[in-house]
């Protein structure tokens, strides 16, 4: 069983973030230490103001206890942070430890807009976090603030490719992966493999769903730990949101706050 660091909310009341990313995991057969970065009663969308509590002490003082433990980690997802002096302080931190798949999900914000409380200084604090990964799966919005490129509402592939080899050129050991992304009347993430721009999507279905990039980046670090091919993984990740978001497709709007439908999900990944 591969140990992998999941660092990133925990919202108490919603399975996204953490507490899909330990389940999602725990199925693909790994073992997953969780490390949250905030503490929130609920996520920071469509609830009001979530009560929070920082663990910035709290993630110092585990990660110094673990080093004097020699605990060792093959995987790391790190996924909403939150403010720019944490991101600033992983990024030191990480800096010290040998972790081979280092899976960031650089939640910065969606439709155009940063997320409640982000503010520009999280924005530079996450650009540079981008030399602690060896993967990030931004969607169309977060890619845009990394480059600093004005956002539009359905990008050109062309502006989508020079935006990802934007990041490639300063990070050449980044794999990026767009997640939400439309073409071809399909959704789904883009790459680039030897500098050409790959697709895999599935039908849209109506409507907007929480948590889908949550799923997507810790199906991914699940599927690198087992040793696949990062296209393959890509591939088998989409395809799990898919199915997902599939089995979600019901649910009202109300209870898409709360998160995909992951039980179908869990039960394939442990057939699997």
């Amino acid at each position: 069983m591969a140990k992998a660091l999941i660092m990133e909310d925990l919202s108490a009341l919603n399975q996204i973030s953490s507490l899909a990313a330990v389940p999602l995991l725990t199925a693909q057969g790994h073992q997953p230490a969780l490390l949250p970065t905030v503490m929130l009663s609920t996520q920071t969308e469509g609830f009001g103001q979530p009560a929070q509590q920082a663990l910035t002490t709290f993630i110092d003082a585990t990660l110094q206890h673990w080093q004097t433990l020699a605990v060792n980690f093959a995987g790391l997802l790190i996924g909403y942070v939150g403010n720019a002096q944490l991101l600033m302080q992983l990024r030191k931190r990480l800096a010290t430890m040998t972790i081979p798949i280092r899976v960031l999900d650089p939640v910065l914000g969606d439709n155009g807009k940063l997320y409640p409380g982000l503010t520009l200084a999280t924005v530079t604090a996450m650009r540079q976090m981008l030399s602690q990964a060896t993967v990030i799966t931004p969607n169309w919005t977060e890619l845009g603030w990394l480059v600093n490129q004005p956002w539009q509402r359905q990008p050109a592939i062309s502006d989508l490719q020079r935006a990802m080899q934007t990041i490639q050129a300063c990070h050449p050991q980044l794999t990026v992966v767009v997640t939400g992304v439309h073409y071809e009347r399909q959704v789904g993430c883009a790459w680039l493999e030897a500098d050409q721009l790959r697709f895999i999507g599935a039908p849209p279905i109506p409507g907007h769903f929480y948590g889908t990039g949550d799923v997507f980046a810790a199906l991914l670090l699940g599927y690198l730990l087992c040793d696949y091919p990062i296209a393959k993984a890509i591939q088998a990740a989409q395809a799990g949101v898919a199915f997902a978001v599939a089995a979600s497709r019901t649910c009202t709007a109300t209870e898409r706050l709360d998160g995909l439908r992951l039980t179908a999900l869990l039960q394939q990944l442990a057939k699997e």
